[in-house]
């Protein structure tokens, strides 16, 4: 679009909808607002339980990441408290 031109071209969420439409006729204004709109639904599960997974919560860090702090000498916090530290030793 606008050949040679460094402007940003945004696009509406209608022009988005119709596009989609283009690829394949669907009721894509009622999806997207379902997603972009919803909130306090629990997350997409099923898929995960399907491959034979389950997601587990425990405040317990599991071996691997024990043994990867250890490796790597550092205390991975990322999610819980969004930090993550490293120790650094002089050269």
């Amino acid at each position: 679009m606008n050949d040679g031109s460094f402007v940003t071209v945004t696009y509406s969420f209608e022009d988005v909808v119709k596009a989609l439409n283009a690829v394949e006729p669907y009721d894509w204004a009622a999806f997207l607002r379902e997603r972009l709109d919803g909130f306090a639904k629990p997350a997409p599960l099923d898929g995960l339980r399907r491959g034979g997974y389950k997601l587990v919560y425990t405040d317990t860090p599991s071996e691997l990441v024990k043994a990867s702090d250890e490796q790597r000498k550092r205390v991975n916090l990322r999610f819980s408290l969004a930090l993550s530290s490293t120790t650094r030793t002089a050269p």
